[in-house]
């Protein structure tokens, strides 16, 4: 993350410096990009209906629910019943033994799970190219992917049908770039997953989601999501079709505002060359 975090930065300085927004500085064509919400484990299944129908209500059109052993048939059929047309993901943060891969099978297909992501331990290799042989949902790839080698390596198992890339996880826009286009030519989608970016962070997402390689709705959810202020302007706010607009001034495309941040922060330093 502290290598993503120069990174961007030095992204950001080199498309303002040409007088581009970072999207094109990328390569990306698109003015807006689908995104989608994540909803974590609630305290029972009502609460989890719920929240999914405010997210849904606010114009969310994909929902991605986080699932554990224990947490899993009966929370995902309750929202697929209430809602059976929506775009339904879940992710496990390699909560399951291998043991219970049959059972995932069994209740992805059941209530028409679209993508199952990181079921098993980040090794696992074997286990998610078993789940994947065959499968009516796609498996994806979160934390078993770092580098193109871990790459390559889930490719020719066939582990991976659907690729999560994580800007401050692999490193910065340029290694998650590489990815997405390496796992474009073996025909496997990508998709950017947040990590509770503040508005910075967000721009940056934003722009990568924009360029080709990325075809599956991003993790990439409006800022009042989760900050009641955020550290830039504009916000990122939902658009029609469960959009964001990328942003089209110079560098990541929103304003910094130096104020906020300096009452949030607790330490800084600056580099001079």
């Amino acid at each position: 993350m502290a290598k993503a975090a120069v990174e961007l930065a030095l992204h950001d300085a080199r498309a303002r410096a040409a007088g581009r927004s970072l999207s094109e500085s990328l390569g990306g064509r698109r003015r807006r990009v689908r995104v989608g919400v994540s909803v974590g484990i609630q305290p029972t299944v009502r609460h989890l209906v719920d929240r999914v129908a405010r997210y849904l209500d606010s114009g969310y059109g994909r929902v991605k629910l986080k699932v554990r052993p224990g947490w899993d048939a009966l929370p995902v059929g309750a929202v697929r019943r209430e809602y059976p047309d929506v775009e339904l993901w879940v992710d496990a943060n390699q909560a399951y033994p291998v043991r219970a891969l049959p059972r995932i099978r069994v209740w992805a297909e059941k209530f028409g799970v679209a993508q199952v992501e990181q079921p098993f331990a980040e090794r696992a290799i074997r286990a998610h190219a078993l789940l994947a042989k065959g499968a009516s949902f796609r498996v994806c790839l979160d934390e078993s992917v770092v580098d193109l080698p871990s790459l390559e390596d889930a490719l020719e198992a066939r582990a991976v049908t659907s690729l999560n890339v994580k800007v401050a996880r692999v490193g910065g826009v340029t290694v998650g770039s590489d990815l997405a286009r390496r796992a474009a030519r073996s025909r496997v989608p990508s998709w950017i997953g947040g990590m509770l970016e503040s508005g910075i962070g967000r721009a940056h997402n934003v722009a990568l989601a924009s360029t080709a390689p990325f075809v599956l709705p991003a993790d990439l959810s409006a800022s009042d999501r989760y900050y009641e202020e955020d550290l830039t302007e504009p916000p990122f706010t939902l658009g029609a079709g469960s959009t964001l607009e990328v942003p089209r001034g110079p560098g990541i495309g929103v304003q910094v505002l130096e104020r906020r941040l300096r009452k949030h922060r607790r330490s800084s330093r600056t580099l001079r060359p």
